[in-house]
């Protein structure tokens, strides 16, 4: 995934909010929701970021979903079928292995604990790589305030005409953590495939895989639906300030992934990286730069607990969070058995 990225810029022409449908793009048989019906491809609307109805095809795709065509065991959704006025492999770096990723997740979506492993080659060949890594991010609404997430990337297929990546997440400490991962399908083509300078098509296809039993299997896709469309549309707003930014300081380039800063929160990690550490944008002040450019100390090259520990504080919330419940239902009952008395002797 470390590769050189493509300079190759947009006509002048081009409205990074056009939409439109790629012909070559084939459907793809047996994506089909849990009743059986087709799945509904979302875009993302270029004016404010939210997935709606496209009728844009469903793009083939080089790596194969869940094993089994069982609807029962999995939940496909198209989430995001956009356009960018950038190179397949510009964009490729700009989303997988660059500053702007590192400072997207960190400053964007709030998460810490953040620690990439290096690139690795896949099966051997030095043009497919995989990497894993993991961090912890803050979780709203029901159960714990905070989840850690470990993360396996591995390219499927990359070329001159597209890229695609395949991203498995498992989050072992929630509720019903081990009873399912979700797979995230990116593609990322050439608009025009005669034309580089044609910009670049981005498909995300989500997958949901259940390999346990689960009481509560459709509050748990809705959530992580939800999540993904919020990801993809921060991403999406996210993208599209980078290019514009890029274009005024006419540099087309992504600048290489830096090491995630130290978190408040967590104990210092070592952190492994494949690439050089840069500074992200000319604006950093002196603190930030120093921050970002200088080699880790001594102590932040001391392996932390991080993953392991940052489980259990979250195994311990959840369980603080499943004792509420019990005492909840334990309330209702003697509640119940109470008024239940009170009838008799008053009867």
């Amino acid at each position: 995934m470390a590769a050189t990225p493509n300079t190759a810029t947009a006509p002048n022409n081009m409205d990074d909010n056009s939409q439109q449908s790629v012909s070559s793009y084939a459907h793809v048989n047996h994506i089909v929701d849990k009743e059986g019906h087709s799945i509904h491809n979302h875009q993302l609307d270029d004016h404010n970021a939210v997935p709606r109805p496209s009728s844009i095809p469903v793009p083939s795709f080089t790596g194969s979903f869940a094993p089994s065509i069982h609807t029962t065991n999995r939940t496909v959704e198209v989430m995001v079928d956009v356009k960018y006025s950038t190179s397949p492999q510009d964009l490729y770096n700009l989303m997988f292995d660059s500053d702007f990723l590192v400072h997207f997740l960190e400053d964007n979506q709030k998460v810490w604990d953040l620690e990439f492993k290096d690139w690795e080659k896949r099966n051997g060949d030095p043009n497919l790589l995989m990497r894993d890594f993991h961090y912890t991010r803050p979780n709203s609404g029901l159960g714990p305030k905070e989840v850690y997430c470990e993360e396996h990337e591995e390219n499927q297929h990359r070329d001159d005409q597209y890229i695609e990546t395949e991203t498995t997440t498992h989050t072992p400490y929630v509720t019903y953590g081990k009873a399912f991962h979700v797979i995230t399908h990116t593609k990322i083509a050439r608009a025009n495939t005669a034309d580089e300078n044609q910009g670049s098509i981005l498909n995300v296809v989500l997958e949901i895989v259940w390999t346990g039993w689960c009481p509560i299997k459709g509050m748990i896709e809705g959530r992580v639906i939800d999540g993904q469309k919020q990801y993809s549309a921060d991403m999406d707003s996210a993208v599209r300030d980078e290019l514009k930014l890029r274009l005024s300081r006419g540099s087309v380039k992504s600048s290489s992934m830096r090491s995630p800063r130290s978190s408040p929160k967590t104990s210092p990690r070592t952190v492994r990286f494949s690439v050089d550490r840069k500074s992200y944008s000319p604006e950093s002040t002196a603190d930030e730069k120093s921050d970002i450019e200088r080699e880790p100390s001594w102590m932040e090259k001391q392996q932390a607990p991080t993953g392991p520990y940052i489980g259990l504080q979250n195994h311990l919330q959840q369980q603080t969070w499943a004792n509420r419940i019990r005492l909840f239902i334990l309330l209702v009952l003697v509640s119940y058995a109470l008024a239940l008395l009170v009838l008799r002797v008053w009867g």
